[in-house]
């Protein structure tokens, strides 16, 4: 072999090892250290790509998620199949399920102790507290809870008027009330088995697991609701781009090195400048590179980039 395919062939290698960075050995930021030491592949994950930006003190994970918005921000004119049917609504909880696999694998092998949620801010999240977060996590069936509530109202009135042959008031009222237990333990497995749907890292908070970050800047979420109270069926700046860049300037205030954040596939962070030009924008609405702005902005406060693909991404 030749020194420079030999050498050519070497770096193939690595670059096939590290997820597409070749690294430099300079000094390396405590960001890029733990970018470097982040796996390259995890249990049910399609993908885990890496972009390191020399000198960064950041370093953002991107976990990919499908949730439940009204419109599908890939296609503008197009409505997400509707999440309210049963089996879409297992789809989802299923994919949620698999984004909780997830950060309870790095929160274990990888120390991460918090994540960042898409739709909470420092205004909502003590609304949800209130309630409390097991309420608002909960999914309800509305076709079993009416069930439950008709089937209450047969066994406990005085009177059954409406008996049936071979059936006395205590025969049917027996039967009722086995059907009532049967309709309540059957909605309670539902309510466990989809216990996932509003998301993988709430349901993460919820099991006491890892600590809330907000996900929002709450002075631009009240804003946009003050513009237009459905914003967030919109595709635009202030939807997408705005909402990212607020992230980074959370993330950089909490200083973490580290930043875990939960937010739709379609948003993207990277592009062609800060990632380079084999960075895919393919299902994505981007309408600016918000790293390579915002490095460019901020050089004392750069950010790396990791993007994680879960499998059920779809």
């Amino acid at each position: 072999m030749k020194p420079l395919t030999k050498y050519l062939g070497i770096a193939s290698l690595i670059l096939a090892l590290t997820g597409g960075i070749l690294y430099n050995s300079g000094n390396v930021t405590e960001a890029n250290k733990r970018l470097r030491e982040f796996p390259n592949s995890l249990p049910r994950t399609a993908s885990i790509r890496k972009f390191e930006v020399p000198g960064a003190k950041h370093c953002l994970v991107h976990i990919r998620q499908l949730h439940l918005v009204e419109y599908d921000l890939n296609k503008s004119s197009e409505i997400l199949p509707n999440f309210t049917q049963e089996k879409n609504l297992k789809k989802l909880n299923s994919h949620q399920q698999e984004i909780y696999q997830i950060l309870d694998n790095l929160r274990t092998n990888s120390g991460i102790n918090s994540v960042y949620l898409e739709g909470i801010d420092s205004n909502n999240w003590p609304r949800i507290q209130k309630a409390g977060l097991e309420n608002f996590l909960e999914e309800g069936n509305p076709s079993l809870e009416r069930e439950i509530t008709d089937l209450e109202y047969k066994t406990y009135q005085k009177i059954i008027w409406d008996i049936p042959e071979r059936e006395t008031s205590e025969s049917l009222r027996e039967k009722y009330t086995q059907e009532l237990e049967a309709k309540k333990k059957e909605l309670k497995d539902y309510k466990e088995t989809m216990r996932y749907v509003q998301g993988g890292g709430l349901r993460m908070v919820a099991d006491g697991k890892l600590q809330p970050r907000f996900g929002e800047d709450s002075e631009l979420i009240a804003r946009l609701d003050k513009i237009d109270p459905n914003w967030a069926k919109k595709i635009n700046y202030d939807t997408l781009d705005a909402r990212e860049n607020a992230l980074l300037k959370l993330i950089s205030l909490q200083d973490d090195c580290l930043a875990v954040v939960e937010y739709g596939g379609a948003h993207a962070w990277g592009g062609k400048d800060s990632c380079g030009k084999s960075y895919s924008l393919e299902g994505r609405n981007s309408q600016e590179d918000n790293l390579a702005i915002w490095n460019k902005k901020y050089p004392q406060n750069k950010f790396s980039l990791i993007e994680i693909t879960p499998k059920s991404y779809k």
